[in-house]
């Protein structure tokens, strides 16, 4: 199975394509910069890719997740991980996340012109966060996505795990 371990920094995973913009990293297979360029792989190459907190540097995430789209096979599993929109630190970054795939049909302009389906959603939450018990409530993730709504640094990340749709 190939695999992706898109903006990697430090975290070099055995088995995958570690690719970053820093090729000085031990351990870096690819140099990318996302910003600049397509990524640099063929289409349909990838069976899992992995994006640790990368999404929030990049000017278009959504062209990037077109660019994953691309050089993933059908039914590609994505894992991505970016902090939450009203976390401790995400004011620090070019982007922050609630929902990145779930957007309204009335859009003048989609946001990505490639599909993914969305397998799971998982709120991270911070040390405080772990203090509130996270029961069942309709239309949020638990109740500290409830809190959180109201009360920011409840929840520090949000993961995302998507399948390829092609």
């Amino acid at each position: 199975m190939a695999k992706l371990n898109l903006g990697c920094g430090y975290d070099i995973r055995k088995g995958f394509v570690n690719a970053d913009m820093n090729d000085s990293i031990k351990g870096i297979d690819k140099k990318v910069d996302v910003n600049k360029e397509k990524l640099p792989w063929k289409d349909n190459t990838f069976e899992y890719v992995v994006m640790n907190s990368l999404l929030e540097y990049v000017d278009n995430p959504f062209k990037l997740l077109d660019e994953v789209h691309r050089v993933c096979k059908p039914d590609a599993i994505v894992d991505l991980k970016a902090p939450y929109y009203n976390s401790a630190l995400s004011s620090f970054h070019k982007g922050y996340y609630v929902d990145l795939f779930n957007f309204t049909a009335k859009s003048k302009e989609p946001y990505m012109k490639t599909e993914y389906k969305v397998l799971s959603i998982h709120l991270i939450p911070t040390f405080w966060g772990k203090l509130i018990l996270n029961i069942p409530i309709p239309k949020y993730l638990g109740l500290r996505h409830l809190v959180s709504t109201f009360i920011g640094n409840i929840i520090k990340q949000i993961e995302f795990k998507v399948k390829v749709i092609k």
